[in-house]
């Protein structure tokens, strides 16, 4: 049976129930292994995801950090502002996190977040199906004239259908006001390469952009006016974590080269 811990004359009881405590044993040591790997702390976790995290590394052989970091930023994220922490009778803090997976090309970043972040995707997935479905219903209603939506007892002014989401590949401010306002509880920003985010912060030299992801980190109530439609949004509490990854030195020099105050810094670090 070639190199199989089984032979033919070794088949009984007493030799099976030996091998399988070999195995046993080989996979608490490969446990204990992963865990004194990662730096982040595993136990912060209940214990059915930390074994779902060590079934990760023993055999995707996803790099620890970034998949414990992007579960704690999917769960962060899931929370949004269902959840806050209250130091005082005034001072309440969402579960904001801005995450930042730093490692050479092709250190294998991306893969575990995107593991990480796929119940995010099938819940997405399935606020897509059911806001397709409103959407047909609502365009057919309104190719109706306001008698005939009376006549079939539907609704003289149909409501515009809201799109739910929970994950955002990228986005642009203007872009993000429209999501947040639809989605009280609450987004994660999936950016891919955290520098193109950092970059725009002072696009159009008065740092704009910066101005409002100061006001997302802190939760803080925002306002924006869309330029494209004159539409004024007001967000009370705004919810975006934020997740990516970048090269080792890269965020933080570009960092230091674009924005003014040094917020972001502390942010990520």
């Amino acid at each position: 049976m070639g190199n199989s811990s089984f032979t033919r004359s070794a088949l009984d009881p007493s030799s099976i129930i030996e091998a399988a405590c070999k195995m046993a044993t080989s996979s608490h040591e490969e446990t204990t292994m992963s865990k004194s790997l990662s730096s982040f702390p595993l136990e912060i976790f209940p214990q059915q995801i930390q074994n779902i995290i060590l079934t990760y590394l023993r055999h995707e052989g996803f790099n620890s950090d970034f998949l414990c970091g992007s579960f704690f930023t999917v769960f962060a994220a899931s929370m949004g502002n269902l959840y806050e922490a209250r130091f005082t009778t005034t001072m309440r803090v969402s579960p904001i996190i801005y995450v930042v997976l730093i490692g050479p090309p092709s250190s294998g970043k991306t893969p575990p977040l995107r593991e990480a972040e796929k119940p995010l995707q099938n819940a997405d997935r399935e606020s897509d199906i059911e806001y397709h479905r409103l959407m047909q219903e609502y365009n057919s209603q309104m190719n109706m004239s306001k008698n005939e939506r009376m006549v079939q007892g539907l609704p003289e002014n149909p409501d515009k259908p809201i799109h739910k989401e929970l994950l955002v590949i990228d986005s642009t401010i203007e872009k993000l006001f429209g999501i947040l306002s639809e989605n009280p509880h609450g987004i994660l920003m999936f950016v891919n390469e955290l520098n193109k985010l950092v970059s725009n912060l002072n696009r159009y030299g008065k740092g704009s952009d910066e101005a409002y992801w100061i006001e997302f980190f802190d939760g803080n109530q925002v306002k924006y006016e869309r330029k494209s439609t004159s539409d004024y949004i007001n967000i009370f509490r705004p919810y975006v974590s934020v997740v990516g990854g970048t090269q080792p030195g890269l965020l933080i020099k570009k960092c230091l080269a674009v924005t003014k105050s040094k917020w972001l810094l502390p942010a990520v670090s």
